[in-house]
């Protein structure tokens, strides 16, 4: 480990490599993917701690950028780190971390949104292994990218992602708020959540118009992943029309009879609006959309 670690330390700083390859020359290429580099060492390195002891786990780093986060990880010797990133530009300035890696660290140069999950499990992953994810996530796809981890949640020990503010809001929202939706049953039933830090928009080269917010999951064993699409088939319909009273809402899935037998059975009237359900009322519905054989 401290020859690795040398070895990163002596690279260019990750500023110097953004100015020599011209990396946010392009602002409509850069704007695109969603990149916002993070560039504090102190800040890198607080957001790998979250993710704990590295050295026998499997890391995926997603939107690997100039590298910077890629580097604090290698530095805590994890066994191996796969390092997704679609950018070719990008890929070029990570080949000198590649080789001063000693082959911990696998790029693959794909994106995200079309990765084949259980391939990348299936070839490095080995009997009980599971897969830590660390990532800065890009603005403008981090909810669909998180959403596809909460559907595939079996190969996941943990995961530590940084947000905007707003999606992680919504993550951690509670009933009764006007950010509480789908986005927060599905990751608060399906994991534990812990907000860790929250950044203004200068920790980010270039800076957005937005804080961000890091936050840590666990996968919540006690789920029953069968529940998945149903959960959110219910959670879908009902707060596409928040406004609507349940009664109306569920009317689009039972006929009226099933729904007055349902709220019953939740015990709660049929005035109520979506967001005053907790997540257990989700996971029942979800439960019941099974018992009545409705896709």
């Amino acid at each position: 480990m401290p020859k690795l670690y040398e070895k990163i330390n002596a690279l260019p700083s990750i500023s110097s490599i953004i100015k020599e390859f011209g990396l946010l020359q392009n602002k409509r290429h850069s704007k695109a993917l969603g990149q916002n580099f993070l560039l504090d060492q102190n800040i890198l390195n607080k957001i790998v701690q979250a993710a704990g002891d590295l050295s026998e786990s499997v890391v995926i780093e997603v939107g690997a950028g100039p590298g910077g986060l890629t580097r604090e990880i290698l530095k805590q010797n994890p066994k191996k780190l796969i390092a997704i990133e679609k950018d070719p530009m990008c890929i070029n300035v990570l080949q000198p971390l590649l080789t001063a890696s000693n082959g911990v660290l696998e790029i693959l140069e794909k994106d995200v949104l079309f990765l084949n999950f259980c391939e990348i499990c299936q070839n490095f992953l080995k009997n009980s292994e599971k897969i830590k994810i660390i990532a800065n996530l890009p603005y403008n796809i981090g909810t669909k990218i998180f959403t596809n981890f909460l559907y595939d949640l079996d190969n996941i020990e943990l995961m530590v992602l940084m947000f905007q503010k707003e999606v992680a809001d919504r993550i951690l929202a509670k009933p009764e708020t006007k950010d509480y939706g789908k986005l927060s049953v599905l990751a608060q039933y399906l994991t534990k959540c812990q907000k860790i830090m929250t950044l203004p928009p200068k920790a980010f080269m270039p800076s957005p118009k937005v804080s961000s917010c890091l936050l840590r999951f666990s996968p919540n064993k006690t789920a029953n992943k069968a529940l998945i699409p149903n959960l959110s088939k219910i959670t879908n319909i009902v707060f596409q029309k928040r406004r609507k009273m349940l009664r109306n809402s569920l009317n689009e899935l039972f006929t009226f009879e099933e729904t007055q037998k349902i709220l019953k059975q939740l015990n709660t009237s049929d005035d109520r609006r979506p967001e005053t359900l907790s997540v257990d009322n989700f996971v029942c519905l979800a439960e019941l959309l099974k018992t009545y054989n409705i896709k």
